[in-house]
């Protein structure tokens, strides 16, 4: 049984979570990309409560809350890169390769279900 108080609570009430005053070490185009998303720790209320109790080290359970914060936040923002003519040449070929495969398939399909009606005289 742990009998120290280790568990670390990270809690920001709703005027605080993504308001850039409080939440200054988040940038700006990840804030507008967090808020249009609901995040997983993120209460009904509109706050955000992250609780770990993981190890009997505050500082360590602290540290864990903020690290699944940080998860969170990177599993729900995504930003575009630059794209080569060769990664669009690619996808072009990888796309009509695909099609192609379906679209033989779906044929082969359609011909053993051609061969299973049974045709009967009149």
């Amino acid at each position: 049984m742990n009998k120290t108080s280790s568990k670390a609570t990270v809690s920001l009430e709703p005027h605080q979570w993504l308001n850039p005053q409080y939440c200054y070490w988040i940038p700006k185009p990840i804030l507008s990309q967090i808020s249009q998303s609901k995040v997983r720790y993120e209460t009904k209320s509109g706050g955000i409560l992250i609780q770990s109790d993981h190890t009997r080290n505050r500082d360590t359970n602290t540290e864990e809350c903020f690290k699944k914060l940080l998860d969170e936040i990177k599993a729900k923002t995504f930003f575009e890169g630059e794209v080569s003519e060769d990664d669009k040449q690619k996808w072009v070929e990888v796309k009509e390769v695909s099609k192609e495969r379906r679209l033989f398939h779906k044929k082969i399909q359609g011909e053993k279900k051609k061969l299973r009606s049974k045709k009967f005289d009149l």
